[in-house]
């Protein structure tokens, strides 16, 4: 059963305006020191897109809610992309430390 929820969009769009210009601030300052340059440019360019169609209006009212939830699954996309090599390099260390212990420890 799905439930109906009314939303008033004139808010849920300045708030969704907001978001995205909050995490385009943080990517423009932010350092990920193994994503690629042009990589990071395409993100900024889609959230510089994304924030002038939320202020011109040429995002319907009816498709805010979709649009934030793939805003939402691009942002968890870029996450992942950030600290993927990271986990890995810290999965390498965890499994040197394992085989250096078993073998200190025989």
């Amino acid at each position: 059963m799905k439930k109906e929820i009314f939303v008033d969009y004139a808010i849920y769009r300045q708030i969704f305006l907001k978001d995205v210009r909050r995490n385009l601030q943080k990517v423009e300052q932010s350092r990920f020191a193994l994503m690629k340059k042009s990589t990071k440019e395409k993100i900024v360019e889609k959230y510089k897109k994304l924030a002038r169609e939320l202020e011109t209006g040429q995002i319907k009212n009816e498709n805010l809610v979709a649009n934030r939830k793939l805003f939402n699954k691009f942002q968890n996309e870029i996450k992942i992309r950030a600290y993927l090599p990271y986990f890995i390099v810290l999965l390498f260390l965890v499994l040197i430390l394992m085989l250096v212990f078993l073998f200190l420890f025989k």
